[in-house]
């Protein structure tokens, strides 16, 4: 169709062609050689300008997770407190002035106050075991705090670090020392069980044979299982101490039909603390965790099944209210009623197990329930949910790595509670 011509008889102007692209049409990545030639000189500055801040700020930086951090900033301040004891000094005097002493330029005498402190605190801090003395591995604890800081000091003092080996060697020859001389072992700590399977189905069928009431049992089954899969902690499921209004909520959960009795759950768990320090500061984050129903053989130990179990029990699925109409239903979704979306998906008990009550059922009462049930069956070590976490744990290491475990458990990155408690058997 030709070009419309306006009214005053002038011709209409006509879209100009389109201009080829001048962006390189090649969908290889640049290097970083290639990205630095194209830059001018005020992006080169801009660039620079940035990585010199970052190294400014990065000066200083700790590493470690918050409470080795507060351990370490502890010991510290105990190391001064020795240096104004064993110097004669004012207890008021400033840090610095005390550092001058305690950090001196040569490394034999820095070594002596170093051995000096251990011996100081093994006598002064009281322990729990019964010489009344600190256990070895508490007073490493010192040592470490001091091979912390013995680098960060020297270097901020612009003198030469003292060799970290020929440090850690004589300060643990001392502590070997007292050890012997005071008859110091430590304390054997009693273990906590690590749940396999097996255990878990011991759990399960002596509840169910012990069961008073179906609609408070049936919530422990599901806890246990629960449990084994996700490696979750008590407070992530029930009220604690910190956080009193945060529970697992049947808004958490999204349930998918498969087809033929099979169902599987998306759960999104709100309340996974990361382990700090201070438990009103600690980061909560969410972490979503996908069930899917085992063969039949383990069915069992299906989340899903146990969870919609209940939900039917309560009157809570919507547009279901049999078994047979769960098990032979043609919706894609199971959904949860509207009204009960922000119920608590579990409830404390009346006193004496004859019922449940309104309110959700407390981190606390999940512990002491597992614990009481560990030694009803007679195990020799102690259980609670956190038995089956350890044992999780050391099986997600073995799937999916160091890394991808972490995250699932709550744990800072530079954290090394995963090897130090969640997989002995490993090492």
């Amino acid at each position: 169709m030709p070009p419309k011509r306006k009214a005053t008889g002038e011709p209409a102007v006509t879209p100009a062609a389109k201009k080829p692209s001048s962006k390189p049409t090649s969908s290889k990545r640049k290097s970083f050689s290639d990205r630095l030639t194209e830059m001018d000189e005020d992006e080169i500055a801009t660039m620079m300008a940035e990585v010199e801040q970052i190294e400014a700020e990065c000066i200083g930086f700790r590493y470690a997770t918050s409470s080795t951090q507060h351990k370490q900033d502890a010991h510290l301040r105990a190391y001064r407190a020795f240096i104004r004891f064993a110097h004669h000094l004012e207890p008021n005097i400033p840090d610095a002035e005390t550092d001058a002493i305690g950090w001196p330029v040569d490394h034999e005498e820095l070594r002596g106050l170093l051995k000096s402190f251990l011996a100081w605190t093994f006598v002064h801090v009281k322990g729990l075991g019964p010489t009344g003395h600190m256990a070895y591995s508490s007073l490493s604890q010192y040592r470490d705090s001091m091979l912390f800081w013995v680098p960060r000091v020297y270097d901020d003092l612009k003198r030469n670090i003292p060799l970290h080996t020929k440090l850690h060697y004589e300060m643990t020859q001392t502590m070997c020392f007292l050890q012997d001389k005071y008859s110091v072992r430590d304390r054997k700590k009693k273990k906590a069980g690590m749940l396999g399977l097996i255990e878990l189905r011991q759990l399960l069928d002596f509840t169910t044979a012990n069961a008073k009431v179906i609609e408070v049992t049936e919530q422990f089954l599901v806890l246990l299982c629960l449990a084994r899969q996700t490696a979750l902690r008590p407070g992530s499921i029930g009220p604690g101490k910190h956080r009193e209004k945060e529970y697992m909520r049947w808004s958490d959960w999204e349930f998918t039909n498969k087809g033929n009795g099979k169902f599987s759950a998306l759960v999104e768990i709100k309340n996974l603390k990361t382990n700090k320090a201070d438990p009103n500061s600690g980061q909560w984050v969410t972490l979503q965790v996908f069930l899917d129903s085992p063969n039949e053989e383990n069915l069992p130990l299906s989340v899903p099944h146990r969870m919609l179990e209940m939900a039917l029990r309560r009157g809570i699925i919507e547009g279901i209210t049999t078994i047979d109409e769960l098990m032979n239903t043609d919706l894609s979704r199971i959904r949860i009623k509207a009204e009960h979306l922000d119920d608590p998906c579990f409830y404390g008990g009346i006193p004496g197990g004859r019922g449940l009550s309104d309110t959700p059922l407390s981190a606390n009462a999940i512990s002491a329930w597992v614990s009481d049930r560990g030694r009803a069956l007679g195990y020799t070590e102690t259980v609670t949910l956190y038995s089956f976490r350890h044992r999780t744990a050391t099986d997600l290491v073995a799937r999916i790595g160091f890394a991808a475990t972490r995250e699932i458990m709550g744990h800072d990155p530079r954290s090394s509670t995963i090897f130090a408690v969640h997989i002995p058997i490993i090492h």
